[in-house]
This record gives C-alpha cells, sequence and structure tokens, in this order.
C-alpha cells in the first residue's frame, strides 16, 4: 500500500473521486503537483494552481523550488517564494502537506565544491522551513542529472531541522530505500504530520508493512507508543486489518 498517489492537476479530480468511492480506511492520499517540473512559474500562479487543486481534495502538495535562487543561495528571495504557496494552502486547510523539490542531483552536478553543495542544500532547507513548509525532497524524477543520493539525503537530514525528508527519484528496489532510510529519508506517512506522537512504526502499521515493521521492531522502535488520540501500532493494524502486522508486533 503506498502512502499516496502523486498526479497532475488534470487528474485530481478523478483520481479523489476513486480515492473517495475505495473507502476511508485505506489511508492512501491524494498528491498533486505544482509549478511541476520545472519551478519556472510565478509565486502567485504556483500559490492560485495550489489552492484550486487543494479545492479539489489535494492532501500534499508538491512544489518545485525557483531552482536559480538555490543555485545563488538567495534563502530570503526562496522563502518569500515558497510563502506565497504555503499562506493559500493552509488557508484552505492546515492539515494539507506541503513538499519542497530541490532537484537535489542538479544542484550537486551545478556546485563547484563539497561545500558549494552543502551550502545550496543548506538554502533549500532553511528557506523552506522558514516558509512553513512540511518536507524537502531530492528530486522531480524529470532531470537529466538524476535522482536521489545517499550524500543529499544526509545533508538534507542534517540541515532540515524540523521538516521531514523525502527520497525520491530511482529508488527502485528494497536495499535502496533500505538505504535512503540508513542515510536520513523520513518512514512517517505525511498524514502522521498532523498526528501528534505518530512514529515511523505506526505508520508502517498503518500501511501493513510486513518489512517495514520487522526492520523497525529490530532496530527497537516502541511498540507501545501511542499517538496523541491513544492509538498504538498494534491497535492502528487491528482497526485496518492488517492481521499479519498485529501477530508480528504481538511477537515483540
Amino acid at each position: 500500500r503506498c502512502a499516496s498517489v502523486c498526479v497532475n492537476g488534470v487528474y485530481a479530480p478523478r483520481v479523489r473521486e476513486r480515492l473517495d468511492k475505495a473507502g476511508a480506511d485505506h489511508g492512501v492520499k491524494l498528491c498533486v503537483v505544482a509549478g511541476f517540473p520545472l519551478g519556472a512559474t510565478l509565486p502567485m500562479t504556483r500559490a492560485i494552481e495550489s489552492v484550486q487543486l487543494c479545492k479539489v481534495g489535494a492532501e500534499e502538495v508538491d512544489v518545485v523550488a525557483y531552482l536559480p535562487r538555490v543555485l545563488r543561495l538567495d534563502q530570503d528571495g526562496l522563502r518569500d517564494d515558497l510563502l506565497e504557496t504555503t499562506r493559500a494552502v493552509r488557508a484552505v486547510s492546515s492539515k494539507i502537506c506541503v513538499k519542497v523539490i530541490i532537484e537535489s542531483a542538479l544542484l550537486r552536478e551545478m556546485a563547484a565544491s563539497d561545500d558549494e553543495f552543502e551550502a545550496m542544500i543548506v538554502c533549500a532547507c532553511k528557506a523552506s522551513a522558514q516558509a512553513g513548509c512540511d518536507f524537502v525532497k531530492t528530486s522531480t524524477g524529470f532531470n537529466a542529472a538524476g535522482g536521489a543520493s545517499i550524500e543529499a539525503v544526509t545533508l538534507m537530514k542534517k540541515h532540515a531541522g524540523d521538516l521531514k525528508v523525502k527520497a525520491s527519484g530511482g529508488i527502485r528496489t528494497y536495499s535502496d530505500a533500505l538505504a535512503m532510510i540508513e542515510a536520513g529519508a523520513d518512514l512517517e506517512q505525511v498524514m502522521t504530520i498532523h498526528n501528534p506522537g505518530a512514529t515511523p512504526l505506526y505508520a508502517a502499521a498503518l500501511a501493513g508493512s510486513v518489512r517495514c515493521v520487522t526492520m523497525l521492531c529490530d532496530a527497537g522502535a516502541d511498540v507501545n507508543a501511542a499517538t496523541a488520540d491513544g492509538a498504538t501500532p498494534m491497535m492502528v493494524s487491528c482497526q485496518t486489518g492488517h492481521l499479519d502486522v498485529s501477530m508480528l508486533l504481538s511477537s515483540y
């Protein structure tokens, strides 16, 4: 089970309809993209696009950072660009998640040194945090420079602060995913951002992922950790019908 279905805006109404018809307990979110894939739209244009998509039921919005600002280390300018979107989206709902795609592979390619690359990551992360975004994300998947890398995810985690880090692009195997998690990519589903106390294990149990639950429990995750409303991984796995996960959790 995936955390979300990510589509171009024109498909959002159709996907919203189909997700709603599938019932309320599948937990799959509707994610849309704005200013995609180049980030070369006016800030107000991207904000308007985002609001329209949120009003038809989008629960996540992935926006592409205007990369010339990142390359110039223009943190204030990037923050102001992103604020147009976050303010507009939060006016629709405070629960909508905003992710900022920074095309880390392209930044790596254009950086003259390791220090310059890290400075770009710092700029993108700090601007995103100051603008009230929820995630920084590595890649669109459309850029020839490539997708996620261990180096980029490690640096993003180092400088993300309270932001979550999403690794995307080129992750095709279980071992690829584990490597990104070890580098700092976050396991939490987007839906847990606004569910205080939710842990990666809770998200894995909700999704019914036996592999992730096993990995987290073996690493020492607290199987009894509860959310603010008292829900534990065991409870949510039972409620969503993931009995294999429930039995697994009971063995720890």
